[in-house]
């Protein structure tokens, strides 16, 4: 198993990150670290996204929606190659009340499965913890705009 986990504070509301966390097309506006090709935020839903890994490549993948608590919590499992347990990586986005209008977002990436050991070296989690940390800070000042 390997886990990557980010976090960052974000001055609005839970209710204002979901809204923008949520709206998937919006994606392709901001997001540095993943776009939107379809589906929707819906427990069971497949979400079609692509992966763009900071210098390296762009990763077309399907994720199925295991979580949507609103305003809480969205989780969602994705595949390597799309056959389970070769890799399986489990993408959540939890929102912590942190303050009156303010949110703690943790952003994390739990991987597992049989094939782990030999593809997922260094290379692969540093390139995937860099998306992360782009996409926090593009989400804060997406979130922190529309607030105002």
């Amino acid at each position: 198993m390997r886990d990557i986990s980010t976090e960052i504070i974000i001055d609005a509301s839970r209710s204002d990150v979901w809204r923008v966390l949520v709206d998937m097309p919006g994606y392709n506006r901001w997001n540095p670290f993943m776009t939107y090709e379809g589906g929707e935020v819906k427990v069971g839903a497949t979400l079609h996204l692509n992966v763009h890994l900071p210098g390296a490549w762009v990763t077309p993948t399907q994720v199925r929606v295991l979580t949507v608590n609103p305003e809480q919590e969205l989780v969602w499992l994705g595949h390597f190659l799309n056959i389970p347990r070769l890799i399986d990586g489990y993408h959540s986005f939890l929102l912590i009340e942190n303050g009156p209008d303010q949110t703690r977002l943790v952003h994390k990436e739990h991987f597992e499965g049989v094939l782990l050991p030999f593809f997922f070296g260094w290379f692969t989690e540093r390139k995937i913890k860099q998306g992360m940390e782009r996409m926090n800070p593009a989400l804060k000042r997406v979130v922190e705009t529309v607030r105002r």
